[in-house]
């Protein structure tokens, strides 16, 4: 029993790894892939007769930009979590807050009095976490 995993990337397929699940015991698997904060995940339930992949579930990351003094955040957060949003700068956190909307979020928030220089945003839970770097 094997299981090939592929990138179809311009009509091209890229076989990335093919796996022996011979000796893998009965039962149900998690999938995940992760590459530069995209995650998919798929399950893989595994019997003597088959293995069954059921469709991925792809983590899709939050849009950020930043211009003037207002950071836009956008997320269709399909997972449907509350997340915290923080951003920090050179002296460590600069503004503490969360997303609690368990939904599609978007945001925008203004920041007239923050200093010039490099500043990080990030938005976690349990499970995700993604961040963004911009200059003001």
């Amino acid at each position: 029993m094997f299981v090939r995993v592929q990138v179809i990337r311009k009509q091209k397929v890229f076989i990335l790894k093919i796996f022996n699940l011979k000796n893998l015991e009965n039962g149900e698997y998690a999938l995940i892939l992760s590459r530069n904060g995209e995650r998919s995940e798929s399950t893989l339930i595994k019997s003597q007769e088959e293995i069954q992949v059921n469709s991925a579930n792809k983590i899709v990351p939050p849009f950020f930009a930043f211009e003037g003094e207002k950071l836009v955040m956008s997320h269709l957060n399909f997972e449907k979590e509350a997340y915290p949003l923080e951003i920090y700068g050179k002296e460590g956190l600069v503004y503490p807050g969360s997303v609690n909307q368990k939904g599609p979020l978007s945001a925008l928030f203004n920041f007239p009095k923050m200093e010039l220089g490099n500043y990080e945003v990030v938005m976690s839970s349990l499970n995700d976490y993604f961040n963004n770097r911009f200059k003001k």
